[in-house]
């Protein structure tokens, strides 16, 4: 998950020249990592809208596992994505977890596909929505979440 930097809009003037030049740097260097916050926040929607998108093709289309290992050799060969049978399965369960593309994007933002592919393996749509929920407030990394998932699915035999 990536981290918000702090926004920033003050414009230094009745400084010292020394003070205002670092000043304006720090101001300049907080907006220029804000923008490229924002412009990663951006693709990472865009890539989750794509994958929503494939998984609901898949979904529609009622394609089964063993033709998910085809149409991931066909997308290598022809098009140079490397979707393996198991990315295009968590997409699939994204479109089907998610019905509507707002809530998947309401529920989901700042979070990384990756995470996405995690929280797929858990069926339950109320646990999987606690688990999401507290990857973003505590900022979970892609790790602690595998660790979460993998201690509970220990302490309870599955999800």
């Amino acid at each position: 998950m990536v981290k918000k930097p702090r926004e920033t809009r003050s414009h230094p003037t009745q400084l010292p020249a020394n003070r205002r030049v670092k000043a304006i740097r720090s101001t300049i260097l907080k907006l220029t990592a804000l923008s490229r916050w924002r412009c990663s926040q951006s693709i990472q929607t865009e890539m989750l809208m794509l994958y929503w998108e494939i998984g609901g093709i898949l979904e529609a289309q009622a394609v089964g596992e063993k033709d998910l290992a085809r149409l991931a050799a066909g997308l290598a060969d022809r098009a140079k994505l490397m979707f393996k049978p198991e990315v295009l399965l968590a997409m699939r369960r994204f479109a089907k977890a998610y019905p509507d593309w707002g809530s998947a994007h309401r529920e989901c933002f700042g979070l990384l596909w990756g995470y996405m592919v995690g929280l797929m393996q858990i069926k339950d749509s109320a646990q999987r929505e606690d688990y999401t929920r507290r990857s973003q407030r505590e900022g979970w990394t892609l790790d602690e979440l595998k660790r979460q998932i993998a201690a509970r699915r220990a302490r309870s035999g599955t999800f």
